[in-house]
């Protein structure tokens, strides 16, 4: 199953800057995801962690993880309120 960011959006409460995930590639609702996060080297958070090395934080790449994961997670209906 892939879903593209308009589908996500449509599962996921976030929004830009924190929504990071841009596309699933891959999904078994309820068992795993698969996604991507398109990053640039413009966006804020590279701008003053290792300026010399552009490497995203780890923090974010976790939340990046755990928003793959909601995909997977709240794609049935049934799970979204709770």
């Amino acid at each position: 199953m892939i879903l593209n960011s308009e589908e996500i959006k449509e599962i996921l409460l976030h929004r830009y800057p924190f929504l990071l995930v841009d596309r699933i590639t891959d999904m078994e609702p309820g068992k795993y995801a698969k996604g991507i996060k398109c990053v640039s080297q413009n966006e804020m958070h590279f701008l003053g962690h290792f300026t010399s090395k552009t490497v995203m934080p780890g923090v974010l790449i976790l939340e990046a993880l755990a928003r793959t994961g909601d995909c997977a997670l709240l794609y049935s209906e049934e799970n979204r309120d709770k």
